[in-house]
């Protein structure tokens, strides 16, 4: 019977009777645990609870007794109605505690009663007693009774807490008999079960160690080897499935066997592949290495190998393949079978070859294969060459299985070869050039020793100059320093050129003005040569630093729209003059074609056309200079990448004075030459202006073109633009962008500017409308965007004034609205802001505005100054005169510690009306301003010993607290940066010596104007 059942039901029917007594255990189990566990329950949630609250309030009983005695022996009332405060607190915790847990214990309901009795009867007592309101007899009467109604109230707590307890032990005890209880029951359970149990499971072990006995022999027999062992399968359970496996295994084994052996015999053949590509060989002897040793392995008596080069297959081994004129050894892909082989990358076997096709000859004879195999070598998927073998047997699909095994790693040799060959053609080509580095090494170093013995020559002969400039040049022996020390030298030079010459500018100017009618027509003269010496000096001195600062790439390039015709008209009235002065025709055209607008630096631009007008006029003394502005055409030959046809502007000055002879006309665009440069030479000039403006040219992504031919044929200077300079111009050199697609149209053709301001700050309100006035502006305001909106639709306005932070609209929402409005989007609109802009929120702003205006202490003025540089009709200059209102009696600080300066500036402010304060020092200056209140404003030299101008300008805004002044920094270092960093420091203005009387007087009162402005 046991035999007919399966091993599941064997092991079911024991597990079944285990499952029952288990089932019996846990229903027995479960029932008591209910019973636990509520009583558990219980006891977490009613009895702890009671006990905590007994504990608790026995503390807290003490504790209010005490408080009690405490106000009566202090006699505090505080503390008596801090007692009743804790006294009710405590009654409420009594009521919490029976109404939640419905407590109708006689015990609890007593201690309740005594606790408010003598709650009761010490709060009254006390009262009274604190009260003057009983005397001595009835005091000590009263304590004696609260003596007593505590002693019945501990004398109920120790009995009701007892009384706590003693339930709280017996529903332990109960817990635990119930318990002990469930232990008993499942120890004669589990004894009847594993009674019942064993008997059964010995029976049915005793079945299954016989079936798996006969298994394990089976077993075994397989494991020894013996794979014909026979296998009989009586029973019908489990372990007669067991030797059915095994008999499946057998015959799984079997033919895992056979496949062992067939894989062992593919490894031979790719370990012996693998062996004799083994080694650093060359293309050659791997090549036909392997066609050898596949032709051996396959038994094919002929073969041939073939690499890819470019797009045809060439054969570079040849196993007892004969060579001759007949036969081809090189292939087209796609040419015969195999370059289609090589096309289709995939191997083929060709059988039944014909007898023309190819013979396999010996010694005794030759005759035809009769298959054929062709082999495609891939590398990553790419085609590195064939291999074709023939032979007398026919190939099986085995022999192509092999074939392709083999074929990655003949891949990867063939591809290593072919790289160590690259590398060793490599290794030539750098052994050959270190060989003429070192040639040039040597050269070099020859070079090297002629310069040293050149240089001991030199400092021979400079010994008194480098004595001087020991200490310098020895600092400066590490080559990067070498630009700092430059900007250091040139920086020191122009201030103490620049100092003198101020004194000899301004004095000398007003010597040539006359004012007071004293000085003779010569002496006028005298001073106007003195003058025009002086300028020229400092033209020289600021072409200097022109050059320092583009060698150092420190050119600052401000990009703008630059409207072609009015650059070419600003070129007209002063050129013009001295042309026709020196009899000369003067011209300046612009061709039709020219594009009204082109975006670059007009500064730059104007700076080099000017530069070849000057030198026109200078070379020429008959005929005329000429000036134009064209496109260029399809004869015009550029240099720059930058430039081209469709996006680059021409200006050419042609002259018809000296000319320049061939051989010079690459030199005079070289630092300190010109085409004349003997010292017989008849026109004067440093030789620096082309240098600079070729340099400018290249910063603006142009170049600079020069045509003549020969002396006294005159010369054509050609200075070539891109149309569009951003993409060109180095972006670190770039100061500033303005947006090129709203300015083309951004004009104001009208004789009264009306501007709208949309700023919601009433001072600025005012500030605008005074500035405005006296500029001779209508300006219209809007505190908010919503207003703004409606009187853009009510009025027309000629340029829009716009702050970005406003109560009620984004910035870039609301310049988007205004664009949007009919008639407004060409008008002219400047952010007003003192947000910092940047990243994407600029771009965003950028994409409205005409320029952006940072809120300033010049800030205001900054916004009419754009606006006149857009009006077509530009308002007449002011006359110094004009400045007198504003001159006249201002008390200035003029702080310098050259007194050729105090002397010269304050005789040029005086003639002005202005009350000079001297102050030689920094020092002097602090004192000066403590001293004298009323002082309007400051002129600060920088450069000055001890404590210099920055630390002035410190002490003034910082120590002083004095951020109202206005404070105008006058420096002859006029190096990259200084401006910056002088307004960094807390100056409001900044002019570089010599002063220029005119500029300092227009400085002074435009500061003085904008005090008078912060007032109102």
């Amino acid at each position: 019977m046991l035999s007919r059942l399966s091993i599941r039901y064997k092991i079911g029917f024991i597990a079944l009777i285990g499952f029952i007594g288990f089932v019996v255990y846990q229903a027995a189990s479960y029932r008591m645990s209910i019973s636990i566990r509520d009583q558990l329950q219980q006891i977490r949630t009613d009895d702890f609870a009671i006990l905590k609250f007994s504990n608790d309030i026995q503390v807290n009983f003490s504790e209010l007794d005490k408080l009690y005695q405490s106000s009566l022996a202090e006699a505090d009332m505080d503390l008596l109605i801090e007692a009743d405060g804790r006294a009710r607190r405590m009654k409420l915790d009594f009521e919490t505690l029976r109404q939640t847990y419905n407590i109708e214990d006689l015990l609890f309901h007593e201690l309740y009663s005594l606790f408010n009795s003598y709650i009761d009867k010490t709060s009254s007592h006390t009262v009274a007693v604190l009260g003057n309101a009983v005397d001595y007899e009835r005091t000590l009467e009263g304590y004696a009774q609260i003596g007593l109604l505590r002693e019945r109230y501990e004398d109920a707590q120790s009995r009701y807490l007892e009384d706590r307890y003693r339930a709280f032990e017996n529903q332990l005890n109960k817990i635990e008999a119930e318990e002990a209880y469930m232990v008993q029951f499942g120890l004669v359970l589990g004894a009847i079960l594993t009674l019942v149990l064993g008997v059964f499971s010995i029976l049915i072990i005793r079945n299954l160690i016989s079936a798996f006995g006969n298994a394990v022999n089976v077993a075994e027999q397989i494991a020894s080897g013996n794979l014909t062992q026979q296998i009989q399968t009586v029973a019908q359970d489990e372990t007669g499935q067991l030797m059915r496996s095994l008999h499946a295994m057998r015959d799984a084994l079997t033919t895992q066997s056979e496949d062992n052996q067939q894989r062992e015999s593919v490894q031979d053949f790719l370990g012996g592949l693998n062996e004799t590509m083994r080694g650093d060989k060359t293309l050659d002897q791997l090549t036909h290495g392997v066609l050898e040793y596949l032709c051996r392995h396959f038994y094919a008596q002929i073969g041939a190998f073939y690499l890819l080069d470019s797009n045809h297959l060439e054969m570079v081994a040849s196993y007892a393949y004969r060579i001759d004129d007949t036969h081809q050894t090189c292939f087209d892909i796609r040419d015969t079978l195999v370059g289609q082989v090589a096309v289709e990358k995939k191997p083929r076997i060709i059988e039944d070859v014909p007898d023309e096709y190819v013979q396999i000859s010996s010694g005794l004879g030759q005759a035809r294969p009769r298959t054929l195999m062709l082999v495609p070598i891939l590398f990553e998927g790419g085609l590195k060459g064939l291999i074709e073998i023939a032979a007398f047997r026919r190939f099986s699909e085995d022999d192509l299985y092999l074939m392709r095994r083999c074929n990655d790693a003949i891949a990867i040799s063939v591809n290593s070869a072919q790289s160590r060959l690259k590398v060793s053609l490599m290794l030539k080509q750098t052994q050959e050039q270190a060989r003429e580095l070192q040639n040039q090494r040597e050269k070099l170093g020859d070079i090297n020793r002629k310069l040293e013995e050149r240089t001991k020559e030199l400092d021979m002969q400079n010994s008194q100059l480098e004595d001087s400039r020991g200490e310098l040049l020895e600092k400066s022996q590490a080559l990067e320093l070498s630009g700092k020390y430059k900007s250091q030298f040139l920086s020191t030079m122009s201030h103490e050129l620049r100092t003198p010459l101020n004194s000899i500018l301004i004095l000398s100017e007003s010597l040539k003005d006359n004012s007071h009618s004293n000085l003779s027509a010569d002496e006028v003269q005298h001073a106007e040569v003195i003058y025009t010496a002086g300028t020229e000096l400092l033209t020289l001195i600021n072409d200097i630093l022109d050059l320092s600062k583009v060698e150092e790439g420190k050119m600052d390039i401000v990009l703008e729209p630059v409207r072609i015709r009015q650059l070419a008209q600003s070129l007209v009235p002063g050129a013009e003059i001295i042309a026709r002065n020196k009899g000369l025709e003067y011209q300046v055209d612009v061709a039709p074609n020219v594009p009204e607008t082109i975006f670059t630096d007009s500064q730059r631009v104007k700076q080099i056309v000017r530069n070849f007008i000057s030198n026109a006029i200078k070379f020429t003394n008959a005929g005329g200079v000429y000036v134009g502005f064209a496109m260029p055409d399809n004869e015009t030959r550029f240099r720059s990448k930058s430039l081209s046809l469709g996006n680059s502007l021409m200006v050419t000055v042609r002259d018809t004075g000296i000319g320049i002879s061939r051989n010079v006309q690459e030199r005079v665009f070289n630092a300190f030459e010109q085409a004349d440069g003997t010292t017989s030479r008849r026109h004067g000039g440093t030789g620096l202006g082309l240098t600079i403006s070729k340099e400018l040219a290249v910063l603006l992504g142009g170049e600079i073109q020069l045509h003549s031919d020969g002396e006294n044929q005159g010369a054509t200077f050609t200075l070539l633009v891109p149309l569009d300079a951003r993409e060109s111009v180095p972006k670190a050199l770039i100061a500033n962008v303005a947006p090129a697609e709203n300015l083309p149209a951004v004009t104001i053709d009208s004789p009264t500017v009306r501007a709208l301001l949309i700023e919601d700050n009433p001072v600025f309100h005012q500030v605008f409308k005074t500035v405005f006035k006296k500029a001779g502006f209508e300006l219209a305001v809007a505190e908010d965007g919503a207003r703004a909106l409606a009187l853009l639709q009510e009025r027309e306005f000629d340029v829009l004034i716009v702050d970005l932070n406003l109560p009620d609209y984004s910035g870039t929402r609301l310049l988007s609205l205004i664009r949007r409005s009919s008639g407004y989007d060409k008008t002219p609109l400047f952010v007003f802001t003192a947000q910092d802009l940047e990243g994407s929120e600029l771009e965003d702003v950028m994409m409205y505005t005409n320029e952006i205006i940072p809120k300033s202490p010049t800030s205001v003025t900054r916004v009419v100054d754009v606006i006149e540089q857009i009006r077509v009709t530009a308002p007449t200059l002011v006359t110094p005169a004009e400045y007198l209102s504003v001159l006249d009696g201002c008390k200035i600080l003029l702080v310098d510690d050259d007194e050729r300066n105090l002397y010269s500036i304050s005789a040029a402010l005086q003639r002005y009306g202005c009350e000079l304060v001297l102050a030689g020092s920094g020092v002097d200056a602090i004192e000066k301003l403590q001293e004298i209140p009323d002082i309007q404003i400051m002129l600060l030299d920088i450069m000055m010993p001890n404590m210099d101008g920055y630390e002035v300008l410190e002490k003034v805004r910082r120590g002083l607290k004095n951020t109202a002044l206005p404070i105008v920094a006058l420096t002859a270092k006029a190096m990259v940066g200084d401006r910056e960093k002088c307004l960094k420091a807390g100056a409001t203005g900044y002019l570089s010596k010599p002063v220029d009387t005119q500029e300092l007087l227009q400085c002074i009162a435009q500061h003085l104007a904008e005090v008078e402005i912060s007032v109102v």
